[in-house]
């Protein structure tokens, strides 16, 4: 997985691989505030937050739009996973999941040796990967002991 640098919402920038050594990822890039299926899988995403932390899994939403706007949304939509922004659709491009700035949205499952291990990407933002199937392929890569 190539790394990523992001923006976060106090402007400061992350790189991915070293904020995320030694660490799984579940990366959800979603379209925007404005994308109700998204915000949606976000929420479901979230719900299993502590689950994934256990199994040393961190979700991530990012997105190209604005900071100001992330930040509207963490707050309208209470989450507590980092929201995160591919400023100019570097890591969107680099992955092939944009259209015209905006990602395509898209699930992948990082391992904790930072090697894909599960994409899900769909043209159709109300076609989505299951929630559960997302868990399920966290859990078989890494059992609880």
């Amino acid at each position: 997985m190539p790394d990523m640098i992001l923006t976060q919402l106090d402007f400061t920038t992350l790189r991915t691989d070293s904020a995320y050594a030694n660490k799984g990822l579940v990366i959800i890039f979603y379209k925007g505030l404005w994308s109700k299926p998204c915000m949606e899988q976000i929420h479901e995403l979230e719900a299993y937050r502590k689950e994934l932390a256990q199994r040393g899994y961190t979700v991530l939403a990012i997105t190209t739009q604005p900071v100001e706007l992330m930040k509207g949304m963490q707050e309208t939509e209470h989450f507590k996973v980092p929201v995160l922004q591919d400023e100019n659709a570097v890591a969107i491009t680099k992955l092939g999941i944009g259209q015209a700035f905006i990602p395509i949205p898209t699930i992948i499952i990082i391992d904790k040796q930072h090697i894909i291990r599960y994409i899900y990407t769909n043209t159709n933002a109300t076609i989505r990967a299951s929630t559960e199937d997302v868990i399920e392929q966290v859990r078989t890569l890494s059992p609880l002991p």
